[in-house]
């Protein structure tokens, strides 16, 4: 359902750029041509056969563009405005954008340009303006389209079609472009992990470290030097050169508590002191270190019935209890059975190189 969700979003947003009078223009990050509108079509139409694929410096070459905008763009890292003559004799008001990664990184060039005789006989300060503010947005919402597309590209089952399951898909895309902390609860088996995993996946945090934490896996002996680490002879038998915690292996990252109802009580200060000042104190340390991290939690307990019990601290759970999200388990969400069948079976074909198909409608 959110592949053909975000398969409809990119046909509306082509469809947008296809209706200016405008040229786009959009390349990979060495300037192999990926795609352009229907004006840009019209102007190429000897060569748009032969366009797709090949990279503006093949077409200067052959004298489609003159000068090539997008190469000049590349190879100064600098947004170029120029005026192009085309193959046509045209000339061309043309600007070409970067659309970095996160990471600063060249992802693709879009260049756009006005016939210099529409400039020629209109206002062009503010049209050209208009154009730009328009294709930054366009630029944008390129970059959300492919964030979406992250959402399986670490393999997880984020699949399904049922009004539970899209309002959830929703959220999570809601909560993932917010740096706060969320928690998760729902039963044993509802998929809490996966859905952690795809707020991260669609965080700005998504290249940085995904560091899984099952609390209730962990000794209670072991779990706080397993978290905060502990520094060089912090006691009898620790590891000379101390050890780094899983908060440390986070930094930049997110850190999910899978199983947070597990933490035990003596516990709870310390992280309660993490969420709210993002410093931690690892065994044996002298000074506090600052941590640049995301918290999400997860659980399948009643933490406030934890609470009334004295087994879980009622500010620790107002602190991670700022963007709650709980998923139903998949007999109140039936519709979605199919598509995870589906998915499973796609995917145990590819594994076992087989061809299997369904018998259900």
């Amino acid at each position: 359902m959110i592949e053909k969700n975000i398969e409809i979003e990119q046909i509306y947003f082509l469809k947008i750029l296809n209706s200016l009078d405008d040229a786009i223009y959009i390349t990979d990050k060495t300037g192999k041509t990926l795609w352009m509108n229907e004006i840009n079509k019209k102007i190429f139409e000897s060569h748009k056969s032969r366009m797709i694929g090949k990279s503006v410096a093949e077409l200067e070459n052959e004298g489609v563009f003159n000068p090539s905008i997008i190469k000049k763009v590349i190879e100064t890292g600098k947004t170029i405005t120029k005026v192009q003559t085309l193959v046509n004799g045209e000339k061309y008001m043309t600007t070409g954008h970067l659309i970095l990664s996160d990471d600063g990184d060249i992802e693709y060039v879009v260049a756009h340009g006005r016939n210099m005789n529409k400039i020629a006989s209109s206002a062009p300060q503010l049209e050209l303006g208009e154009i730009n503010a328009l294709l930054q947005r366009y630029i944008q919402e390129f970059r959300n389209l492919n964030k979406h597309n992250l959402l399986n590209k670490n393999g997880t089952t984020f699949v399904g079609q049922s009004q539970s399951f899209v309002r959830l898909a929703e959220i999570i895309e809601t909560v993932a472009s917010v740096d706060t902390t969320v928690l998760i609860t729902g039963e044993t088996g509802v998929g809490k992990n996966i859905v952690a995993q795809q707020i991260h996946n669609l965080s700005e945090r998504h290249d940085k470290p995904f560091i899984h934490v099952n609390c209730a896996s962990i000794p209670k002996t072991l779990i706080e030097s397993e978290l905060f680490g502990y520094s060089k002879g912090a006691f009898t038998g620790a590891n000379t050169g101390g050890k780094v915690g899983l908060i440390q292996l986070a930094e930049s990252g997110t850190l999910f508590l899978d199983e947070i109802g597990e933490l035990p009580l003596q516990l709870q200060s310390k992280l309660l002191q993490l969420l709210q000042n993002k410093t931690y104190k690892p065994i044996g340390a002298l000074q506090t270190k600052n941590a640049n991290i995301r918290i999400i939690a997860a659980t399948n307990r009643d933490l406030e019935m934890m609470i009334d019990e004295g087994t879980f601290r009622r500010d620790l759970f107002y602190r991670l209890n700022v963007l709650p999200i709980t998923i139903l388990p998949l007999r109140e969400r039936k519709e979605d059975i199919f598509p995870l069948l589906q998915y499973y079976l796609n995917t145990f074909n590819t594994r076992h190189k087989k061809i299997v198909f369904s018998r259900w409608k």
